[in-house]
Formats: C-alpha cells, structure tokens, sequence
C-alpha cells in the first residue's frame, strides 16, 4: 500500500474526514486530497500524520502493516515534556 491508501485506510477506521484531517495537521485540504490520490508521494510532516491518525510513522511508510495505536504512555517520560509535537517525532526517531 502506498503512503495515500494507508492515510485514507486510517481515516476511515477512525471515522474522521479529509477536511478534519487537513484541520488537525495545519495543512491545506489540496494537499492532503494529493497525498491521498498519488499526486504527492512522500511528505514532510509525516509525524503530524501518524500523530493525527493513531499510528505509527513505520505503518505509513509501509515498514510494518501494523496500524496499532501509538499512546502517549508508550514514549519515554523525557520525550514527552514540554517539547513540541515536531520535536517529540524527532526525538522519537533518534532513540529507535
């Protein structure tokens, strides 16, 4: 599955629309409409989504077909004070 039937597969479990989804990650709708169609491959603020979506960026990224929740009790303590959403998805990523 490509980037854009994984985010459209979450959607849909998760009840929530394009315009919701476009919302909550401060991006335009277009752009997620692209994503969503193949026009647009890869992204940038791939965080924002796995964040917004309940998942993991290696379900996005088709690393694993495991779209399992990702809770804010599974990240270290130090991870999750006081740094910004982008921030945390960084930090994240240099711990794994």
């Amino acid at each position: 599955m490509t980037l854009g039937e994984r985010i459209k597969l979450r959607l849909s479990q998760l009840g929530m629309s394009q315009a919701e989804f476009a919302r909550r990650t401060g991006l335009a709708q277009p752009t997620i409409t692209n994503l969503i169609s193949g026009k647009s491959r890869s992204s940038a603020h791939i965080h924002l989504f796995a964040r917004e979506l309940q998942t993991s960026i290696g379900f996005l990224t088709g690393e694993t077909d495991e779209a399992g929740e990702i809770e804010q009790s599974q990240l270290p303590q130090s991870a999750t004070s006081s740094l910004a959403a982008d921030q945390l998805a960084i930090r994240m990523l240099d711990l794994s």
